[in-house]
Parts: C-alpha cells; sequence; structure tokens
C-alpha cells in the first residue's frame, strides 16, 4: 500500500471504463454547465481552444436539450 497517485489502469479496471472516457464526460459536463464557454473548458482543463471547441460544439447538438432534460428528471 502507498499514498501516491494512482494510474489510469487502475481507475480503468476498479470502475470498468476507461480513465479517458471518464475526463471526456466530465469535459463535456463543463461544456454543457458553462453554455459552450470555450475558454473555461481550456483553463480547466488544460486544452488547446481547437480541442474545447469541439465539446463545446457538442452544447449545439439539435437533440442535447431533450438529453439534458431527461437526464435532470431521472436524478
Amino acid at each position: 500500500m502507498h499514498t501516491g497517485p494512482v494510474r489510469h489502469k487502475w481507475v480503468s479496471e476498479k470502475l470498468g471504463i476507461p480513465a479517458q472516457a471518464i475526463r471526456e464526460d466530465r469535459i463535456l459536463d463543463e461544456a454543457l454547465a458553462s453554455a459552450g464557454d470555450a475558454r473555461r473548458i481550456s483553463d480547466l482543463f488544460g486544452l488547446s481552444i481547437t480541442s474545447s471547441t469541439r465539446y463545446t460544439n457538442a452544447v449545439d447538438n439539435p437533440g442535447i436539450g431533450d438529453y439534458e432534460g431527461n437526464r435532470r428528471a431521472h436524478t
């Protein structure tokens, strides 16, 4: 046992989902919460503006409003 940081492999094995998928989900959730503020996402996650824009473009997806409404209704 140790108190150092865990590796992405450990997270993936314990949660049953790749660590990268978790990171992408967190970035997308922040894009939704910030109404597509690419600069905020860049600063928070250390991404370039170009990379952040990939996530903020998802906010403009026509079906995202329906998804968000359904997701909040079930939580």
